[in-house]
């Protein structure tokens, strides 16, 4: 019998004590869109898939962030053996779409269990992986426990820690020391996390580092078309707004005018995060006497053109490659929280973003710490255009970035070699 810190006794006490309350949760959750209606066997700890004569790695993840960080592995990790078979588990109905667009071979996706002593329990001795992983963050306690009391092997990978995580877990040492040194193997998304991982454990190990989300492919890119519009904008410079929402596109327009009465030879490319916002661009544009056309309808971009609305899909990526910068949208109001930065990164597309991109945090600052994206502090068409102006019109600050974003994009881009190799060791 194992000697519990009182701490995570506690704890188990409690995730039992709310056992039959749990269905009433999971119907409120379905009916506020945040839990699929045939979700809850799964929550209970029912496997929906059966297994084959391969080895089984489940990979256990929070949402749409970890689960692509899980996918990368797991495409890796196939690449060095096939006969493999993955079961991801996610909290949210993003996650799951993450995964079925992905297409993996071999691999099942299901909700994750909740975090009772019973259904833990449940769920790792039907499942009986032969490793698990977990992803960033995504801790549970019972289910560690089912694991070691399974005798099955654990591993962390792409760990992050915030500030507030951090000093919550050290205040409960005799509570992380069995959670985290249990572990077989840990990788780290940055230095903070490894120091305070070796601190709650009390150990010096030497943790791999690198954020393994930087080993994301590059978008596609059209030569074809990128040549074509190079043509035809001729040495112009060009900023792009990417992923833009309602709300902020008139603050990117307004930021562009600011632009034109210096430089009336700019372009902007804006290219809307959804359709809706695409029908108030335009005339938008109009109000303010700037010539806009749609990339659907391929319009030649005369001298008069100002403002290309890119509104097709799947060429974001030769947007990044035309622009001479690029400013992140969904940045500019505090509840979207920014987009993905590692794009723009790895086409060597000098970034910008605003002051809200909390879903990106970790890369957000550690590009700025590298001096590898310029951010802005207000969220008004001035400060918009102060960067971008900046960029534009000094080659100096535009090749630093571009400079700076490669050195850490090149710094962490094999982590996820070096992660996979530690994982099919363990198998």
């Amino acid at each position: 019998m194992i000697k519990l810190p009182f701490i995570f006794s506690l704890y188990r006490f409690f995730t039992n004590a709310i056992s039959p309350i749990l269905p009433a949760i999971l119907n409120s959750r379905v009916k506020n869109g945040k839990e699929c209606e045939n979700s809850h066997p799964q929550r209970f700890g029912e496997i929906n898939f059966e297994r084959d004569k391969n080895k089984l790695i489940w990979i256990h993840c929070a949402s749409v962030g970890e689960t692509m960080v899980g996918l990368l592995l797991a495409q890796k990790l196939l690449e060095k053996n096939k006969n493999l078979q993955f079961l991801f588990t996610a909290q949210t109905i993003a996650a799951k779409e993450v995964f079925q667009k992905s297409n993996i071979i071999n691999s099942h996706f299901q909700f994750a269990p909740i975090d009772t002593p019973t259904i833990a329990k449940k769920f790792v001795e039907k499942l009986k992986p032969e490793i698990a992983i977990f992803v960033e963050g995504e801790i549970w306690p019972n289910l560690i426990f089912a694991l070691d009391m399974a005798g099955i092997k654990r591993a962390l990978i792409n760990a992050r820690m915030t500030d507030k995580s951090i000093q919550n877990w050290k205040r409960f040492k005799n509570f992380g020391k069995p959670i985290f040194g249990g572990f077989s193997f840990i990788h780290c998304a940055n230095k903070k996390t490894e120091n305070a991982l070796n601190e709650i454990i009390n150990s010096n190990n030497n943790l791999l580092i690198g954020n393994l989300k930087l080993s994301a492919p590059a978008l596609k890119i059209e030569p074809s078309l990128i040549a074509n519009i190079k043509e035809q904008t001729n040495g112009r410079k060009i900023w792009l707004c990417a992923s833009s929402h309602s709300g902020e596109d008139e603050i990117i327009i307004d930021a562009h005018k600011i632009l034109l009465q210096k430089h009336p030879d700019s372009l902007l490319i804006i290219a809307p995060r959804h359709i809706k916002p695409i029908m108030n661009i335009m005339p938008y544009c109009g109000k303010l006497g700037i010539k806009s056309v749609l990339r659907s309808q391929n319009h030649i971009i005369d001298r008069q053109t100002k403002v290309l609305i890119w509104d097709t899909f799947g060429e974001l990526g030769s947007a990044f490659k035309i622009a001479n910068c690029a400013f992140i949208a969904g940045s500019l109001l505090p509840y979207i929280g920014g987009h993905n930065p590692i794009e723009p990164a790895l086409l060597e597309c000098p970034i910008i973003t605003g002051p809200y991109f909390h879903n990106f945090k970790d890369i957000y600052d550690e590009l700025l710490q590298n001096n590898a994206a310029i951010k802005i502090e207000n969220s008004d068409p001035k400060s918009v255009y102060d960067a971008v102006n900046k960029i534009l019109f000094s080659s100096d600050l535009s090749e630093k970035l571009i400079t700076n974003s490669r050195e850490y994009m090149n710094k962490n881009r094999y982590m996820l070699d070096k992660v996979s190799d530690e994982i099919m060791g363990l198998l």
